[in-house]
């Protein structure tokens, strides 16, 4: 049963990350490698506020604050950088992350990450798993709930005019420029508090839990959302993360189980991404 609720967390979690990744494509046709970054720095940041013994609201605010900045900044510089130089560049910006990171030791602990995050939640007897579970649950419902409102109302329809052209976008008195932070300020306070639960849940972070597998797995859970319902991510979450998990659980080594998930995540982007995606990277 133990096992079940772990599976269920990380489902749920990984869901909204990968939303955060959808989000930017649905409004903005913006295809990022680099959402592990932003999902990292969620996590870093709440990992080292709760080492320097803030308070945990605090913390959380901080967190989020600093997830949407480095969410805008990314999303802010698509106004210079379009279609595949655009996916380049968020590839660039994941793999300097994860160099500051790893070598920062003085910061972020380096190759050997942060422990012992551990107190977590807690509910007198209730086992601290339930918890974990059904507030994992409850935000990404209403995180999803949230943003599928959000994309029915007029910022939606600004946008999808900044995703065609910043130069149209602007003769209607729209700006394009602070339409784009403001979309990624969303996709990274989606990432900021998937990171943010990741790191109450396992109690540790690390540079090799926010890599560029990470990234593209994060990725190609998005594409089950590029268009339609949202709802779809819950799927590819399924494929992308539960059954790489369930071949652990089933006795794979843990590093054939890493590539099964690395395989099944090349295997959404071939098959999954659809012509207008194809179509947008190489325009």
């Amino acid at each position: 049963m133990n096992y079940v609720l772990i599976l269920v967390t990380f489902a749920c979690l990984y869901s909204v990350a990968g939303l955060s990744c959808a989000h930017l494509y649905r409004r903005l046709r913006l295809v990022s490698v680099g959402q592990a970054a932003v999902l990292g720095t969620g996590a870093y940041t709440f990992a080292i506020l709760q080492t320097h013994g803030l308070p945990i609201a605090i913390s959380v605010l901080v967190t989020i604050l600093a997830a949407v900045v480095f969410g805008a900044v990314i999303a802010g510089l698509s106004e210079r950088a379009v279609g595949e130089d655009y996916a380049l560049l968020t590839f660039a910006i994941q793999m300097m992350w994860s160099g500051v990171v790893a070598n920062w030791t003085g910061f972020t602990r380096g190759p050997m990450g942060i422990s012992g995050l551990g107190a977590g939640l807690s509910l007198g007897s209730v086992d601290p798993l339930y918890l974990y579970t059904a507030l994992s649950a409850v935000v990404a419902v209403g995180i999803f709930w949230l943003v599928q409102r959000q994309e029915t109302g007029p910022f939606s329809r600004s946008t999808a005019v900044v995703a065609r052209s910043s130069e149209l976008a602007s003769t209607i008195g729209v700006h394009p420029l602070w339409s784009r932070f403001q979309v990624g300020a969303v996709s990274g306070a989606l990432a900021g508090a998937a990171g943010l639960l990741l790191t109450l849940f396992v109690t540790y972070v690390a540079p090799s839990s926010f890599g560029i597998d990470v990234g593209v797995t994060i990725l190609a859970i998005s594409f089950f959302a590029l268009k339609g319902n949202l709802g779809k991510i819950f799927l590819g979450t399924s494929v992308l993360v539960l059954v790489p998990q369930l071949a652990r659980f089933a006795g794979l080594q843990s590093s054939r189980a890493g590539y099964l998930q690395m395989l099944l995540a090349g295997g959404a982007v071939c098959l999954i991404a659809r012509p207008s995606l194809r179509d947008h990277l190489g325009s």
